[in-house]
């Protein structure tokens, strides 16, 4: 579990340039949960999850993985990055070596792992994100395709085996095919058993795959939520610089005409179990008499 306290953090403090990123922001993601992040640009969102496995530092407040704090006098950083994977945006960038296999193996062997143990690392993460040992181990990452490339990135991180990913749009410049296959990779490892936090702009990712949203505006936490809740707040969402997914806005276009939606007809499969069931229950009416339009 990632539970952070009044959480503040300031760039530059006490120099001309000092900016507010984030301010007291309390919240909890229960492990095994899968989460979303929103917010408009400038937010907050990329430094708060750069708190959940200390790659900075809070000016106050406090990050805590299963109750202890990460920053405390007797933390293991070490261990806390091996618990809590970090996948940034454009992860493709961070290859560097000269084979796939060696690029999933340098997280292992820095923890001084063997060299079988790294081998095995490397096959177990490769088969998770879908690519076979023995057709990508040898290769250069840069000459795979760029959705090979960043499952590759991810595959590095799971080498670690993390039991909680962090995301920041990952899927940002992929073209529709290689941005559907990469969320089904990340719901095939939350079903696995992993705690996934997403970092997007997309609300239709965010409405198709999260379980939670947690809002953030100008540093502070606006809203959470499970997505239902937050989708059905679209004027609150709006004031904020986002918006509702394309089927939210339908769904609510439709209800301003009369025609009765649930609340949770904010994406596809909901959508059509709905309006199935109005064609239905009219065309019920119409064998019994009445108006079937």
């Amino acid at each position: 579990m990632i539970e952070t306290r009044e959480l503040s953090h300031t760039y530059q403090p006490g120099s001309p340039f000092e900016s507010a990123a984030i301010r007291s922001i309390s919240l909890t993601i229960p492990d095994g949960t899968f989460a979303a992040i929103i917010g408009a640009t400038g937010s907050g969102k990329t430094t708060l999850i750069q708190h959940f496995n200390g790659l900075i530092k809070p000016t106050s407040g406090q990050v805590l993985i299963d109750g202890n704090d990460i920053n405390g006098s007797h933390a293991d950083k070490r261990a806390v990055r091996c618990s809590v994977g970090m996948v940034f945006q454009y992860p493709e960038h961070q290859l560097f070596e000269e084979t796939v296999g060696k690029d999933i193996a340098f997280g292992p062997k820095n923890l001084g792992l063997s060299e079988a143990e790294c081998n095995s690392r490397v096959r177990e993460a490769l088969s998770r994100v879908g690519l076979e040992y023995e057709t990508f181990a040898a290769r250069s990452p840069f000459e795979l395709s760029g959705g090979q490339m960043r499952r590759v990135a991810v595959a590095g991180v799971l080498a670690m085996r993390p039991s909680t990913l962090i995301l920041d749009e990952p899927t940002a410049g992929m073209d529709p095919r290689g941005r559907r296959e990469l969320l089904d990779l990340l719901d095939a490892l939350h079903h696995q058993g992993a705690t996934i936090v997403l970092v997007s702009h997309s609300m239709e990712d965010v409405a198709n795959r999260a379980r939670h949203v947690f809002v953030l505006s100008k540093g502070a936490l606006a809203m959470e939520g499970a997505p239902g809740d937050i989708f059905a707040q679209a004027d609150s969402l709006r004031a904020l610089g986002l918006d509702v997914p394309d089927i939210a806005r339908l769904r609510d276009q439709l209800r301003s005409r009369g025609i009765d939606l649930p609340e949770d007809a904010y994406t596809h499969e909901p959508m059509r179990r709905a309006l199935a069931a109005l064609w239905n229950k009219r065309g019920r009416i119409g064998e019994n008499g009445g108006a079937a339009t």
